[in-house]
């Protein structure tokens, strides 16, 4: 059972461990060891604690001067973001198609563009904004030097600061402002936040790969042409043992292999056109352009072998073939559906504050974070709610209406609090749904409920 704290040692324990960890963070900067893993403190307290505000009332009395770099602060949302900088007195950084709060637009000039460019799985800057050419010249954005997305961290000073951002920068590789961080603190919802989940159809995994060569010598070719060719071959072994039961896993290939099947999933991250075309040009360009859409998800599946490969693992969850799977334009397919952990960046101390972070989450996530718990005794009697309607008339196709997105959120839910729990003793998790929700979302899965008898389905539901 829990050790409950009353509130007042709770936050004073809290307080005192936060600032361990800054004194931690600035003596290993100050070390410099590149060698070392930077280190990863994990805070679990339970909600309403106050370890976010006690965590920016730790910093701004903290002399930052010590860090040699920012210290950026997560959050879940841009709103959340903006309450906390506005509490703290920090920058905000906003996204190309947020709203610029001095003139009610666009933080960018070209944000329908880049939001395509950035859907297409190119490099939006090395696109639209600043873009080296093969003489050795830039080309600009004719918008570059008044963008008030490239230009909204010219208002900092040098001196490190606390800035504060959407998760969604830690997994995107940086934020584009070029500054130093020195210290990320990624606040609430750290599992939930980061888990992947994306379907892959089977004639999107086993298409023929197109070899992609980097270089203009005849070996570069060979080997980008052998290993288009291989790549080929390894995926549809890799379907065949999803669908005999034997598991990609007992394939003879390496972690080497797989990972070298990933880097052929790789292609030009920019359009031939440079930032100075005009907008009409770039979206013709992006509707000429064969987009393969698949490939990152191709790619993210190798990777996902690879890492099982290297762990001597036989079997893995994270990739599971499923038939018949509605897909939002209508119609059925059959998907691999892939599930991971997005990659979070290990180059600078972490904290992390999450009030449902157990070893084995945090573990997952960060091998050398150190877990801290604090239980506070409960007064209250505490309902968590979801801002989304989830009622038959959200879930449940009607005519004209597929609700299939919505019933694979609800499933995604509960798989997520099942794989939460089976981390943390298999306490079990209670979900109450419909009878006909709940076939909704055995047939979404698969499953043939219509042939079956009531007590046939009634046992296949509760064992599943």
């Amino acid at each position: 059972p829990p050790v409950f704290m009353e509130p007042a040692k709770a936050r004073a324990q809290i307080k005192l461990t936060l600032e361990g960890f800054l004194e931690e963070t600035a003596q290993f900067i100050e070390a410099g060891e590149q060698e070392a893993l930077p280190p990863v403190l994990a805070i679990a307290a339970s909600a309403g604690s106050g370890k976010s505000t006690m965590t920016r009332k730790a910093l701004a009395a903290f002399d930052l001067a010590l860090f040699g770099g920012d210290v950026v602060f997560y959050t879940p949302t841009l709103a959340l973001a903006d309450e906390a900088a506005t509490d703290f007195g920090g920058h905000v950084t906003r996204g190309r198609s947020a709203t610029n709060p001095d003139t009610g637009e666009p933080m960018c000039n070209r944000s329908e563009l880049a939001q395509k460019v950035g859907n297409a799985g190119l490099n939006v800057k090395a696109t639209l904004c600043e873009k080296r050419l093969a003489d050795g010249t830039t080309s600009l954005c004719p918008h570059f030097h008044s963008c008030a997305y490239l230009n909204q961290w010219n208002v900092l000073p040098d001196k490190p600061v606390v800035r504060f951002e959407t998760h969604n920068y830690l997994t995107i590789g940086g934020d584009g402002s070029g500054r130093k961080p020195a210290l990320r603190v990624i606040d609430e919802s750290i599992w939930r936040q980061f888990t992947r989940v994306v379907d892959l159809q089977i004639d999107q995994w086993v298409r023929p790969r197109n070899p992609y060569v980097k270089g203009e010598s005849k070996a570069a070719v060979d080997h980008a042409t052998e290993l288009a060719a291989d790549a080929s071959q390894a995926a549809l072994d890799v379907l065949r043992a999803l669908q005999n039961g034997s598991g990609p896993l007992s394939l003879p290939y390496s972690a080497e292999d797989y990972s070298g099947f990933a880097e052929a999933e790789v292609q030009p991250m920019t359009l031939r056109g440079d930032p100075t075309d005009s907008d009409d040009n770039l979206f013709a360009e992006l509707a000429r352009k064969e987009m393969d859409a698949a490939a990152m998800k191709r790619r993210r599946l190798w990777l996902i072998l690879a890492d099982c490969k290297e762990r001597e693992l036989t079997q893995t969850e994270r990739l599971r073939l499923i038939v018949d799977t509605p897909l939002q334009g209508g119609g059925k397919a059959d998907v691999i559906r892939i599930t991971w952990l997005a990659d979070l960046p290990h180059d600078v101390p972490v904290l992390l504050l999450d009030a449902d972070a157990t070893p084995k989450i945090t573990k997952r996530i960060y091998p050398n974070a150190r877990l801290e718990s604090f239980t506070l005794k409960p007064n209250a009697e505490v309902i968590q709610l979801t801002d989304k309607t989830l009622s038959k008339a959200t879930v449940l196709d009607r005519p004209a209406v597929n609700n299939s997105g919505n019933r694979r959120e609800m499933a995604e839910l509960v798989r997520a609090e099942v794989y939460r729990d089976s981390l943390t003793g298999n306490r079990g998790v209670l979900a109450i749904a419909t009878k006909e929700i709940v076939e909704a979302i055995f047939k979404d899965a698969g499953h043939d409920i219509d042939s079956m008898g009531g007590n046939a389905q009634r046992a296949l539901m509760m064992d599943t």
